[in-house]
């Protein structure tokens, strides 16, 4: 058929006297598949090779405790000076004393040992020490390569130092938010998409009277005071929330008692990287002693405007009075002025008639005109007389 085989040929050859062949005998066996199989041997091996020598991980062979194998990558990450000083040094010199936890890491590494013989593979972290002493943090992926009755064991580290302070920076972070959040003075509320609570600091609780446990798999509905209200503020704020931004308005809650409370809530909404919202945060504050205080300075504006209309309406009065006393003031020097004026004339005529009344006692006349005088003299007294200030006294009366 033309194909190409493999084979392994067994024989032998027969000689006569002279010490020339005779006869060849034999057998040839057809190892085509095991040919095969070794050349596909190979070819995994020169791969396992070529990524174990290039990983960028730090890879190891280990038998029992003793490594037999590693890559550039594992000198370079424990600082050897070459692949032998790192062959050379015992695991436990590869760590510190103890890890993190406390416990040593002779024991602890025996124990992942034998945690990935039994599982096959075992993922974990660990504290490795450098060749100079320098402690730093790395991946461990243990698997088990069962090839004997000792098996060996495959073994990747990977220096996660970025990722641990990367993690630590997180943490610090989130620690950070979460005393800030827990020591704010406001109510502070996250909800998801679908408006069920995810959070909340302990002055929001304080300020509703609920306990965290209560508001475990709750809607912010808990906090309205119907249904009607919670609709109207989903379509007051939502909305807005989704395309302008942050927002800020005043609106009324209720308490878990059941008090209605004024609030002042700024509302934003937690968007992902692509842009879709993840959360939404409620900051509340209470502002039921503001309210009061509006109210209170209303009803005393409303009293000042009061006092003042009837202060106004008094000092009205008053200048009314002021300027009537100046009219009666100079009414009363005028009238004083007249009086004067005519007293003096009047005189002159009385005396005169007086005369004249003596020399023609049957006059007729002369009397007229003295009792006249007489009468005009009593009228500019009573004149006189009526601007002055009157003393006024009570007396006893009948009233019938």
């Amino acid at each position: 058929l033309g194909e190409k085989r493999w084979v392994m040929d067994h024989g032998r050859g027969t000689t006569h006297c002279e010490g020339q062949a005779m006869i060849a005998e034999g057998f040839i066996s057809d190892i085509t598949e095991r040919k095969l199989a070794e050349d596909a041997l190979q070819a995994s091996e020169r791969k396992f090779r070529s990524l174990f020598e290039n990983s960028a991980d730090a890879n190891l062979l280990m038998s029992g405790n003793i490594f037999i194998d590693c890559n550039p990558a594992a000198v370079k990450m424990m600082h050897c000076t070459d692949k032998d000083q790192l062959l050379s040094l015992h695991p436990a010199q590869l760590s510190p004393e103890r890890q993190p936890d406390g416990r040593l890491s002779t024991d602890k590494a025996n124990e992942m040992i034998a945690r990935a013989l039994k599982k096959g593979s075992l993922r974990f972290r660990w504290v490795h020490r450098r060749a100079d002493g320098q402690n730093f943090p790395v991946e461990v992926l243990l698997t088990v390569i069962p090839i004997s009755d000792k098996p060996m064991i495959y073994t990747v580290w990977r220096d996660i130092t970025e990722r641990v302070k990367a993690e630590e920076a997180l943490k610090e972070s989130e620690e950070r938010y979460r005393t800030l959040v827990e020591s704010a003075s406001d109510a502070i509320l996250l909800v998801d998409p679908q408006r069920h609570i995810l959070s909340s600091n302990r002055a929001f609780l304080d300020l509703f009277g609920y306990t965290r446990e209560e508001l475990t798999g709750k809607t912010a509905r808990i906090i309205h005071q119907s249904d009607e209200n919670y609709e109207a503020f989903v379509r007051k704020a939502y909305p807005i929330l989704h395309t302008q931004g942050p927002l800020r308005f005043e609106w009324e809650l209720v308490r878990k008692d059941g008090t209605r409370i004024p609030v002042e809530g700024t509302y934003s909404a937690i968007r992902a990287s692509d842009g879709s919202i993840r959360a939404y945060v409620a900051i509340l504050r209470d502002i039921s002693a503001r309210k009061r205080s509006e109210e209170e300075l209303k009803a005393y504006r409303d009293r000042l405007e009061d006092m003042v209309k009837e202060r106004t309406r008094d000092l009205e009065a008053a200048q009314k009075a002021l300027v009537q006393k100046e009219k009666l003031k100079t009414l009363g020097a005028i009238t004083a002025e007249v009086a004067h004026e005519f007293r003096n004339p009047l005189m002159a005529i009385g005396g005169f008639a007086k005369r004249l009344q003596k020399k023609l006692p049957e006059s007729r006349e002369a009397e007229i005109i003295l009792k006249e005088s007489h009468r005009l003299e009593i009228l500019l007294e009573r004149i006189d007389h009526y601007l002055k200030p009157i003393q006024t006294q009570p007396r006893e009366c009948m009233v019938n």
